[in-house]
């Protein structure tokens, strides 16, 4: 219809919806007709000829003409495209009739409009849940099958995919709900789109179906003897996606017997949320899988996502690592994993260098996972080496958590700080502040990549590992173990539980550590019961000095040289025995290393 003169509108229609007596200049503060507004969140500017919300959750804003075009629809008994309240009657009292609950219908409001242009500028891919357009009277269908097509979308799925696995209705209502059935499920479970209340509600559907509460998909095959149970029924489509095979949803949290009766005798994995009810939940399903009979597996957490359907969404990749690691675990062969490994898709090994060029080729390259020994008698220079090796330009890339047990955490940065300093870490470390401009930025370069910590036992490293590339242990004597001091008195036992327990440790997640040790000779070795078996490698260092007749002499002619050692590097492999050594001239004020 035409629209009749603007002014007469926004001096007549405007004015009395608001119950305005007159127009100021400036702002007018008003209710916003397009959400529930008890207090006046909205303005009129007259001058500006503009209306405009200034709540988050809404934000309409539009001209007054625009405005009065709706004033006056309203007015004339017509449809008000649902953005007028409908506690704003023609003839009413702005100040005395009550807030609404519901506020217009999603179908034909400006707000749904208002959405659609915010998602093209800001890019939006969901409706905002403050959003007006989620304060709704009604839904018709077609808006249905677009909010669920919007939830598939959100999630990943393809409708035709749905529909292969589970059966969905659509109905309209005051929310939007999507109904999942299936032929194999007792109860259909209801998905809320929009509004306020329980986002599931679960209904009786089939009552001939065994499963009593819990909801297995179409293509769920009864004679297999092994399921995986997870919370919802988009985690069980999750799982479906990435070629998991009988997943069922609990839709309860009720983990009675009667319950899970119906998978009495079958291998059962678990994979719940992340989060505290999920580890809860997966404790009580353990404790009633195993009094009926089924060999019940808790997989391990989903530590980057909060359950299957966020991780198959949002870490996809990721996802299908942990599927397949955790499938081929308990596989009947290894095609599963030869199909990872050629594609590349398993974790490498991880070869790290020595920073010495023929200790690199002794090593296979350098030291690659597991644990490595270190050994000497004191004041060799074992920690120096460790020193050297953790600030190598070359493994700036890596990130090092260094344990130590004996020295302090000011001596090793003091001797990380001497490697690029004219001073020796003995007078950095009573005098920190001499370090120069240069050096601070270095060290502060390293230290990003370089964790010190003191006095950790082998739990609190688990706790942290899977962040860190290698994993230095300086020294294993000194290491706390949960063994009673006055039960091993010699602290053999105490040593071989950290050493095997660092050991699976570097094997379970890829580690390399390096194990620095107060072992001074291959005799003693291999007489330290399961040390020996173990480590991947071992070297002996020992000085050189006494044997040495030339380079005693220099240290007496030249002072400088007071802190230089030449050290013999013997390698040995628990498989192999002796493979090498190598002659290395250190500088222990400096803690460098070179090779003679």
């Amino acid at each position: 219809m035409a629209l009749p003169k603007a002014d007469n509108i926004q001096l007549t229609d405007v004015e009395k919806f608001f119950n305005i007596k007159r127009f100021t200049k400036g702002d007018v503060p008003v209710k916003c007709p397009f959400h529930q507004d008890n207090n006046p969140s909205a303005s009129l500017n007259y001058t500006k000829q503009v209306f405009k919300c200034h709540s988050k959750s809404c934000g309409e804003g539009l001209s007054l003409k625009r405005l009065a075009n709706k004033i006056l629809l309203f007015n004339k008994g017509g449809t008000t495209s649902g953005i007028i309240s409908s506690h704003y009657q023609k003839g009413s009292s702005h100040e005395t009739y009550p807030t609404p609950t519901k506020l217009y219908d999603i179908e034909k409001t400006d707000g749904w409009d208002a959405i659609e242009r915010k998602k093209k500028s800001r890019k939006l891919t969901s409706v905002p849940s403050d959003s007006p357009a989620t304060k709704i009277v009604s839904i018709s269908d077609t808006v249905v099958k677009k909010l669920a097509a919007q939830e598939f979308k959100r999630r990943k799925f393809t409708l035709p995919f749905i529909k292969k696995h589970v059966d969905i209705t659509y109905s309209s209502g005051s929310n939007g709900i999507i109904i999942f059935t299936s032929p194999n499920a007792n109860l259909a479970c209801a998905k809320l789109l929009h509004g306020t209340g329980l986002r599931y509600q679960n209904k009786e559907f089939n009552k001939n179906s065994e499963f009593k509460s819990l909801f297995p998909l179409k293509t769920y095959n009864p004679k297999s003897s092994v399921v995986w149970l997870v919370e919802g029924i988009f985690d069980a489509l999750a799982l479906k996606a990435v070629g998991i095979e009988n997943p069922i949803a609990l839709l309860t949290s009720n983990v009675s017997e009667e319950n899970l009766f119906p998978l009495r005798g079958k291998t059962v994995f678990i994979c719940l949320d992340s989060d505290y009810a999920g580890w809860n939940g997966t404790k009580e399903l353990l404790k009633v899988l195993t009094d009926l009979d089924c060999n019940a597996i808790a997989l391990s957490s989903l530590h980057f996502a909060n359950d299957p359907s966020d991780a198959y969404a949002n870490h996809n990749k990721e996802f299908k690592l942990w599927i397949n690691r955790q499938h081929n675990q308990f596989s009947l062969d290894d095609s599963g994993y030869i199909s990872s490994f050629v594609k590349g898709e398993e974790r490498p090994l991880q070869i790290i260098t020595t920073g010495i060029k023929l200790l690199d080729a002794y090593y296979g390259g350098g030291f690659k996972d597991g644990v490595h020994l270190i050994a000497s008698e004191p004041g060799v220079g074992k920690t120096s080496f460790v020193c050297f090796w953790s600030t190598l330009y070359k493994l700036r890339g890596k990130r090092k958590l260094l344990c130590t047990y004996e020295i302090p955490k000011s001596q090793y940065w003091a001797r990380n700080a001497s490697v690029h300093s004219e001073y020796p870490w003995n007078k950095i470390e009573l005098d920190p502040t001499i370090i120069k401009p240069d050096t601070r930025k270095w060290l502060t370069q390293v230290s990003k990549r370089l964790r010190i910590v003191t006095g950790w036992n082998v739990q609190k490293i688990r706790h942290v590992a899977k962040d860190f590339d290698v994993i230095i242990i300086d020294y294993l004597q000194r290491m706390p173990s949960p063994i009673a001091r006055g039960l091993d008195p010699s602290g053999r036992a105490a040593l071989e539980y950290n050493i095997e327990m660092l050991a699976n440790l570097a094997r379970d997640l890829g580690k390399v550590i390096i194990v620095v040790s107060s072992l001074s000779r291959m005799g003693q070795f291999r007489g330290s019961g399961v040390i020996e078996f173990i480590v991947q490698s071992a070297a002996f260092l020992r000085g050189i000095e006494d044997d040495d007749k030339e380079f005693n002499i220099e240290l007496l002619n030249d002072p400088s040289l007071k802190n230089k050692r030449r050290i013999i590097w013997d390698i040995e492999k628990n498989t192999r025995g002796m493979i090498g050594k190598i002659n290395l001239e250190a500088d222990l004020g400096h803690v460098k290393f070179e090779e003679m």
